[in-house]
């Protein structure tokens, strides 16, 4: 769970008032869980989509970040620093 901390999310079950339980869980499973009843809560990178948003309900973002492209430096490709909008990335 890279970038998870889960003492944020103790502290958030201890203000509200509700038990947590960590659950790993493939990818492909991140939507159908909560559907099915398997888990009550995905905490994850999830894109909202209007697809998505018919199944599941979002919360507002708990953080922002972004995305890399990373190679070896023997590979010989050259990838832009920081590409902005419109650009070869973004």
């Amino acid at each position: 769970m890279t970038g998870f901390e889960p003492d944020l999310v103790q502290a958030l079950s201890e203000r509200q008032g509700f038990a947590f339980e960590l659950i790993a869980q493939a990818w492909d499973g991140m939507i159908q869980g909560p559907i099915d009843g398997k888990y009550d809560a995905v905490v994850d990178a999830i894109s909202v989509t209007p697809a998505r948003q018919e199944l599941i309900g979002f919360s507002l973002n708990y953080t922002t970040g972004g995305s890399a492209f990373v190679t070896v430096n023997e590979t010989g490709l050259t990838l832009p620093e920081r590409p902005g909008p419109g650009g070869p990335c973004g």
